[in-house]
């Protein structure tokens, strides 16, 4: 996990409190079609180790037409 750890610190050293949050507006904004600092979010998902989400998968019984992405 500490290379792991390395990479993130590596790729986000020098990032601007500005830019985190133009970010996060840009996800809010967007929703599945944000890409924060100019990537999509299929690359933070990798690049996070994200894998087995199960964003397939509906989030609510009673609500199958939401999804957990």
């Amino acid at each position: 996990m500490p290379e792991h750890r390395d990479r993130l610190e590596s790729y986000f050293e020098g990032i601007s409190e500005e830019e985190v949050f133009e970010a996060k507006a840009n996800i809010q904004a967007h929703g599945r079609e944000a890409s924060p600092y100019g990537q999509p979010l299929d690359f933070w998902k990798e690049f996070l180790g994200l894998e087995g989400l199960l964003s397939d998968i509906p989030g609510d019984l009673k609500h199958p037409d939401v999804f957990q992405e």
